[in-house]
């Protein structure tokens, strides 16, 4: 891949390149899938108030620009009306492009943790990563890799509920103590309409696998 220097075309506040919006390719290893339109409005109105506070981060592929990090910045840049974005430019392949974009949702974009799983385990795959690997790059314990991968085990169904009742990975993970069927699907429904914290969905979880351990003796 031919990676560019700083383009001269683009006028530039110090280390800054002010890139017109509709210049910037979007990022194709970008782990975000569900962007709330209401959030992308309520930051567009603050960049209209008080301006973009932070720059998003852009690479050059030949002499064209792609989004490596930022991508709820410049949707809601583009709703503000904003022609021209502060940009930081980073020179990366495609796997270290793929690397920042993910290491930065999670550190500020605040993607929901099945989305940071798919994240990760797009990296690990389309890179041919080990799971330790993975956690070298990104700062973080083997064990942490090996858990966020685990919830994608989950079906889709069982996914949103976690989601739209905002419960947790920690959630997720007591879930998975349960075989995939009916049974599993009562205690996530207990845990949604109970509310029950982490303490009290282990509690529970742990209750539901005795009582099926004694109907087996």
């Amino acid at each position: 891949m031919n990676i560019g220097k700083k383009r001269r075309k683009y006028k530039s506040s110090g280390q800054i390149l002010m890139i017109p919006t509709g210049d910037i390719h979007p990022n194709p290893e970008q782990p975000r899938r569900e962007i709330s339109y209401e959030r992308l409005l309520e930051l567009a109105q603050s960049i209209d108030e008080n301006g973009l506070l932070h720059p998003i981060t852009v690479t050059f592929i030949g002499d064209e620009p792609m989004l490596v990090a930022g991508e709820r910045r410049l949707r809601a840049a583009i709703i503000a009306g904003m022609r021209d974005i502060p940009c930081i430019e980073v020179e990366a392949d495609e796997s270290r492009a793929a690397l920042l974009t993910l290491i930065e949702n999670i550190q500020r974009e605040n993607m929901n943790c099945f989305e940071e799983a798919e994240g990760i385990r797009r990296l690990i795959m389309v890179h041919g990563l080990t799971q330790e690997e993975a956690a070298n790059k990104l700062g973080c314990a083997q064990s942490t890799v090996a858990n966020r991968l685990r919830i994608l085990r989950l079906s889709p169904e069982e996914r949103e509920v976690i989601l739209k009742e905002g419960l947790t990975e920690r959630h997720a993970r007591a879930l998975l103590r349960i075989e995939p069927g009916s049974k599993r699907w009562g205690a996530l429904l207990r845990m949604a309409q109970s509310h029950l914290n982490v303490a009290q969905s282990e509690r529970l979880v742990d209750e539901l696998l005795e009582d099926e351990q004694t109907a087996e003796k």
